[in-house]
């Protein structure tokens, strides 16, 4: 579930191991509230820059995973350890990403290898995007998340009218 949130929201790894169901995850699943991020084990309420506090919208499909993966848990954070503290991006690549991309066959074409980083994720949406018809105003303000003068109503009048 952490790189289909990874890539489906293009999130930064701290970014979505901060999240905690009960206070960035709306009610029906679709909106998560990006405000803190896990960095050395530790949760700060500083992102890398000022646009990275935010709201990301999921795929009604992404939210559905997201909603049958949460379950029951009403509190906590989305992906913990069995004591309930943030899990370590170390771990995540060294035991899952690793191992996954080493099965599927995949070699890195720059390192020769089956290793990369978690931030391939974070490019994918944009990359996927990027090769749309999607003007940047809207792209940007709505989907990548960079800085824009324009306002959420300004993006969908934009987005609308295209």
């Amino acid at each position: 579930m952490i790189f289909i949130l990874c890539g489906a929201a293009g999130l930064r790894i701290g970014e979505v191991l901060g999240i905690e169901i009960d206070k960035h995850i709306s009610p029906d699943f679709l909106t998560l509230h990006i405000k803190q991020k896990v960095r050395h084990g530790k949760v700060e309420q500083r992102l890398k820059t000022a646009n990275g506090f935010r709201q990301v919208d999921l795929h009604p499909t992404i939210a559905g995973l997201l909603k049958r993966f949460v379950g029951d848990r009403k509190a906590g954070f989305l992906f913990c350890t069995r004591m309930g503290k943030p899990v370590s991006p170390t771990n995540i690549i060294r035991r899952h990403l690793h191992k996954a991309l080493k099965e599927l066959g995949y070699v890195n074409p720059f390192t020769g290898t089956h290793k990369a980083g978690n931030h391939a994720f974070r490019r994918f949406r944009n990359t996927y995007l990027g090769g749309r018809t999607i003007p940047q105003e809207v792209g940007g303000a709505m989907w990548l998340w960079v800085s824009t003068s324009l306002s959420c109503t300004e993006c969908t009048e934009m987005y609308q009218k295209n």
